[in-house]
């Protein structure tokens, strides 16, 4: 099975953090030889976070995310020249002030930091409908309607163009009750439209 989201256990921090907790990766910037995760923290805010406060435990990059390689970034802490790499989505990584925007609070970074979130939220939710389904753990009416709610709640405002191919996914989970027993193969290619 596909699995298109980074997620890490928290080895713990402070209040920001609950150990053993699972958070979503938004992205990773990494200045040789430190490395720091953009995730939602147990405040509900973003942060950057050393790599080490995490054991990885789903590795795999997201769709649509890249990654840039700039020279003679300077390190925020010396001030001097070094290597920086960002690995996340297309904003963060087409945007060589993202980092320190984001600290900043400029709203445009906010803002595509709120949509990534939703985005890999809702995959992860649909991800755990689908696996509880073909596991025998819901039934094909609880998809049905979780898919409902879903698609009540998602709303023009809430979404960009990359969220509508899971869009169209939840749609047709809506169906999942009347359809009957649905079969693995078609579990997966769902799974894999959003990936």
């Amino acid at each position: 099975m596909v699995d298109n989201t980074i997620y890490l256990r928290s080895n713990g921090l402070g209040q920001l953090l609950t150990v053993g907790k699972t958070y979503v990766v938004l992205g990773l910037m990494s200045w040789l030889p430190h490395s720091f995760l953009l995730t939602v923290t147990d405040t509900g805010t973003g942060h950057w976070l050393p790599i080490e406060l995490f054991d990885l435990v789903h590795p795999e990059l997201p769709t649509g995310w890249s990654a840039a390689v700039s020279r003679n970034v300077p390190k925020l802490w010396t001030g001097d020249p070094t290597v920086r790499v960002t690995i996340g989505f297309a904003e963060m990584v087409s945007n060589p002030s993202y980092y320190e925007d984001l600290l900043d609070g400029k709203e445009e970074a906010i803002s595509s930091f709120g949509r990534e979130f939703r985005k890999q939220s809702l995959v992860e939710e649909v991800r755990e409908q689908l696996e509880g389904y073909a596991e025998n753990r819901l039934t094909a009416n609880e998809v049905s309607d979780w898919a409902i709610e879903r698609i009540e709640f998602l709303t023009v405002d809430l979404m960009d163009e990359s969220m509508l191919p899971l869009v169209d996914v939840i749609s047709e989970m809506t169906g999942f009750a009347s359809d009957g027993d649905v079969d693995r193969d078609s579990l997966e290619k769902a799974i894999q439209r959003i990936v």
